[in-house]
This record gives C-alpha cells, sequence and structure tokens, in this order.
C-alpha cells in the first residue's frame, strides 16, 4: 500500500469534544489477512486506516476506517 495519511476530526465518545486524529493504513501483516477476507467475500477494493489522538478532557480516543471502492451497478 502506498505511504497514505490523513487527519480526521472525530467526536470524543466520553465528553463529545472534537479531537484530531491522525490515521495510517493497517500495519501490513493485518491488512493482508482482511483484504483475503474481502476477496472470499466478494468485497471490492478497501483501504484501513486506524489512528488516534487525545482529547482535552484526557482520554485517548482509537478510531478505525474503512474505504471501499463498490463497481457500479
Amino acid at each position: 500500500m502506498e505511504n497514505k495519511k490523513m487527519k480526521s476530526f472525530v467526536n470524543c465518545p466520553m465528553c463529545g469534544e472534537l479531537v484530531l486524529v491522525v490515521m495510517k493504513p493497517y500495519q501490513e501483516a493485518m491488512n493482508e489477512l482482511i483484504r483475503m477476507v474481502e476477496m472470499q467475500g466478494g468485497i471490492g477494493k478497501t483501504d484501513h486506516f486506524e489512528g488516534g489522538g487525545r482529547c482535552k478532557c484526557g482520554i485517548r480516543v482509537q478510531t478505525s476506517l474503512h474505504v471501499t471502492a463498490i463497481p457500479r451497478g
């Protein structure tokens, strides 16, 4: 996978404040395992990201994102 990285804001599940999270691709071993499951299930090309950030309230917020390309049908 290319060196993809993105930033996003999510709401803290504890207090609702916006938290900046830096998203990076899943570790390669995990990504390959998920890719095998997706191929067996007929799921289109998907990129998987994980990341986190610290909220003002002190909680560490962890997040994941799965972006799938679905062919027109």
